[in-house]
């Protein structure tokens, strides 16, 4: 009989388009894989589970409380990630993002679970500066929620060191248990190599849709650019999402698109064909990132990168190598290191190959998940 191994996600679509290499590593070691998600309804949900499905393992869904702290709602996430545990009975169990890895952990200590494993891909906004005694109160519980959590857990993965150090300066986790892992890893035979596209220069960034994403400073530096080089490009990608209220408005973004200063993709399944489109990539966040996907899709793609200098993001770029730096919500500096690009595009392809040797040797996904398998004592 294989052994059991769970991984828990706040997200369907998350395990399929961050953690499928990851379920296939596991699978090579003859485990047999499950993956627990929130409890969700619609056609979309359906579609997610069966893509799930067809990568060969079980899934299951959990009520989980992924927004907010309501103790209560939190309670019942506890209980019914427990009971299901205790049900499948695993002797692995994996979670990230922060709901999943709190309740998860414990869950995996209350049912018995062997090995639990916790992965902190990125703070998020909570973790940002705090200024008002709302936020202070939250950024204080999710601390203490955090603790209790990874108190129950064999090893925490980082995906950056910013946030490891972060967690061992504010005893949220001890040293003994914390370890860098380079992101989430990307597939470089999947995000193939591809030569700069012959034609004006055209920036892409693709993320959701949130002001700490970078967005609005995204689009004034794509109106300065225009008002000076009207045949450079700006290309967007992602979601609006109307229950985060750190999102734009579909009427913001409409005007943007109307102005001619950004052609808008909207949601893209496959990011690959909108890579390969453009010069050079863009992600002006301020949000605390693990590592982005995107820019590790970039990278593999060979785009130079243009990003902030926040934990996350700085790890994927040396500064003037194959990108640029920039400070966090200025778009002051963002207009200037594209306008170095337009105005001197033959570093475009340098910085592009510097990109995808970058890649290979740190962020390749093969190299990631045998790092993580042999810490987790999976595989030799």
């Amino acid at each position: 009989m294989r052994d059991k191994f769970v991984l828990i996600a706040s997200h369907a679509g998350s395990v399929i388009n961050f953690r499928r290499n990851l379920i296939g590593s596991l699978q090579d070691q003859f485990l047999e894989v499950h993956v627990v998600v929130p409890r969700n309804s619609g056609p979309a949900n359906e579609k997610e589970l069966k893509k799930i499905k067809e990568l060969g393992v079980v899934p299951h869904e959990v009520y989980l409380n992924r927004a907010g702290i309501n103790p209560i709602l939190d309670l019942i996430s506890l209980i019914s990630i427990t009971t299901l545990l205790c049900r499948v009975k695993p002797k692995y169990v994996l979670a990230y993002t922060i709901k999943p890895v709190i309740y998860g952990m414990l869950a995996s200590k209350i049912s018995g679970v062997k090995h639990c494993f916790a992965l902190i891909t990125g703070l998020g906004v909570v973790f940002n500066k705090n200024e008002n005694l709302k936020q202070k109160v939250l950024l204080f519980v999710v601390k203490f929620l955090y603790k209790i959590g990874l108190s129950c857990a064999e090893k925490v993965f980082f995906q950056n060191p910013d946030d490891r150090e972060l967690f061992i300066n504010e005893k949220i986790v001890r040293i003994s248990k914390a370890c860098n892992v380079n992101g989430s890893g990307v597939d470089l035979e999947h995000y193939r190599f591809s030569d700069i596209p012959n034609k004006p220069i055209s920036f892409l960034m693709m993320s959701r849709l949130l002001k700490s994403k970078g967005v609005r400073i995204y689009f004034e530096a794509a109106k300065n650019i225009k008002a000076i080089y009207p045949d450079v490009r700006f290309f967007l990608a992602g979601d609006v999402d109307n229950l985060n209220s750190d999102s734009i408005s579909k009427s913001e973004l409409n005007s943007w698109v109307e102005k001619e200063v950004i052609n808008y993709y909207g949601h893209l399944e496959d990011v690959r064909s909108a890579v390969a489109n453009c010069s050079v990539y863009v992600l002006p966040s301020f949000y605390r990132e693990g590592v982005p996907r995107s820019i590790l899709e970039a990278l593999s793609i060979g785009r130079a990168i243009i990003t902030t200098n926040t934990p996350g993001c700085k790890e994927t770029v040396i500064d003037g190598e194959n990108g640029y730096l920039i400070t966090p919500k200025s778009e002051s500096e963002l207009s200037a290191s594209m306008l170095k690009f337009i105005e001197s595009p033959g570093v475009i392809g340098k910085m592009g190959l510097k990109s995808r040797k970058i890649a290979e040797e740190k962020y390749d996904v093969e190299k990631v998940n045998s790092f993580m398998l042999k810490t987790m004592k999976i595989c030799p």
